[in-house]
Order: structure tokens, then C-alpha cells, then sequence
């Protein structure tokens, strides 16, 4: 992002990375099975995303 010059990074997660009562959606045991494995690479992505420090950015999940 940095060498292309984007000055915002607007992405869409899904549900699964809301934290309820201290856990993260995706985590919890009524979680559909089929979609797990999407919802837990979207969740690394935006533990990623927020490692870094200088880029202005918005992460939008959606169900």
C-alpha cells in the first residue's frame, strides 16, 4: 500500500472477528463449521492489518 501512495485502506471482514463477552465470534463453539475457515483467515488478516502503524486504515465487518 505504501509504494502504490493509497492514502486509505477500506476493507470488508466478516462477523466473525466481533468480540462477544471476550471472545471473538468465530471462536465460539456454534459457529458454522463450513464457514470457519474463511472467517478465521479474515480474523488473521485483520490482526495483521493492525500490527501496522502508519497506515490510515478502516476495517468494516459485515454478516
Amino acid at each position: 500500500m505504501k509504494k502504490s501512495g493509497v492514502k486509505r485502506f477500506i476493507t470488508v471482514g466478516g462477523a466473525g472477528s466481533l468480540f462477544i463477552d471476550g471472545n471473538q465470534l468465530v471462536d465460539g463453539p456454534d459457529f458454522p463449521a463450513d464457514i470457519k475457515p474463511g472467517a478465521t483467515a479474515a480474523r488473521d488478516y485483520l490482526n495483521k492489518i493492525k500490527e501496522n502503524t502508519t497506515l490510515d486504515w478502516t476495517f468494516s465487518a459485515r454478516n
